[in-house]
């Protein structure tokens, strides 16, 4: 069904191209119905976590929009392909949400040419009524007017997406001590997925310092975020390198949501496991997978600055050492969730019982892929 294109420091499978444009609207049908299915899993439920339910759908969501983006870009092209990685991801390959990025970047710079779509479409149906089955150009060039119109618009995942700062609490309103809630996702260039990143800290700025030290007066807060954010890294090097950004930042809870890896029509992992599982997929069923890491802090301690600098306060985070999974990412706590079609949970409960039981939920269940 494929061909490989081989490039560098790219292995094979990492940037597979289908072999025609019929497979790459199956591919689009297929991931985006997954991701469909995904949101709708989490659908806001009443209670404190109501709202981290509403962060994750949302950067879903965004996700979910910039695959059916990716999709008018491809629709019609023969000389370009979209590359995907089926090495446990099932998502495009990062360098295609760098494209976009790109995109954007010559959009606004002016150095992509205006098209008017009405006029593309009156040709199109011109051309239509005069016989012309298939007018291709037509419908490329209308595609592509589409998709730089939607990139223009915005509201695309990228590499980093900033979130929204919510406040959760006040400790103090003459000093500005407060509790917040932030939210931000990436797109990671090593495993080629999409991840959702929630962090519960206190701010408690100097009431002599720099006004910008009320996290929601300081426009480079999302910054250091961004600097700060490593998919692949473990999870208390993550909070560690934000709690020692800012002295008046501390990082009370971090959760990290890793969506995928899917598997089904196109994946090929080497992995054992999810190799005996795809021999049990039919067409357009899938198996995906979600894990969320959490580290938090149990405390804090003094850290000495030098000689000639006060002392600063540092979180101490908690891994938990009698779970191997925990200590192997550095995390106080790991959940597994798993969404798949029914056809295939029959399997899984009859083949891969052990599997399930790590799970930290009953399987979500979701439509086939039609």
């Amino acid at each position: 069904m494929k061909t490989i294109d081989i490039e560098s420091h790219f292995t094979e499978l990492d940037r597979s191209i289908l072999v025609n444009n019929v497979e790459y609207e199956r591919y689009f049908d297929f991931v985006t119905h997954i991701l469909d299915a995904f949101t709708a899993a989490f659908a806001p439920k009443n209670g404190v976590q109501e709202y981290e339910v509403h962060i994750v759908q949302d950067f879903a969501l965004r996700f979910l929009h910039t695959l059916r983006t990716l999709s008018l870009k491809y629709l019609f092209e023969d000389s370009d392909q979209m590359r995907i990685d089926v090495t446990a991801s099932g998502f495009p390959n990062h360098l295609e949400i760098r494209k976009i990025a790109a995109d954007q970047s010559l959009l606004k710079a002016g150095s992509i040419p205006a098209v008017n779509e009405e006029t593309l479409k009156r040709q199109l149906l011109d051309k239509l009524i005069q016989g012309e089955s298939e007018p291709r150009s037509t419908l490329q060039k209308l595609a592509l007017a589409q998709y730089h119109s939607t990139i223009e618009k915005g509201e695309l995942f990228g590499e980093f997406v900033p979130g929204n700062l919510r406040e959760l609490k006040t400790f103090d309103d003459k000093r500005k001590t407060k509790r917040f809630l932030c939210s931000w996702a990436s797109f990671d260039t090593v495993t080629n997925r999409p991840f959702v990143y929630l962090m519960v800290f206190d701010n408690d700025p100097d009431p002599e310092g720099e006004k910008t030290q009320q996290v929601d007066k300081d426009p480079h807060f999302v910054d250091m975020i961004r600097k700060c954010t490593h998919n692949t890294a473990p999870l208390k090097v993550v909070a560690s390198d934000i709690d020692e950004a800012y002295a008046w930042v501390h990082p009370k809870v971090l959760k990290r949501i890793d969506i995928g890896p899917i598997l089904g029509a196109y994946d090929r992992t080497e992995d054992e496991q999810a190799v005996e599982i795809g021999k049990h997929i039919p067409p357009g069923h899938f198996v995906m997978h979600v894990t969320t890491e959490i580290m938090f802090s149990v405390g804090q301690e003094k850290k000495n600055m030098g000689l000639l600098s006060k002392s600063e306060l540092r979180e101490v985070f908690h891994v938990d050492e009698t779970n191997k999974d925990c200590m192997e990412r550095m995390v106080s706590e790991v959940q597994n969730y798993l969404f798949t079609t029914h056809t295939v949970m029959q399997y899984l409960s009859d083949s891969q019982k052990e599997m399930l039981k790590e799970l930290s939920a009953p399987p979500f269940i979701c439509p086939p892929v039609t």
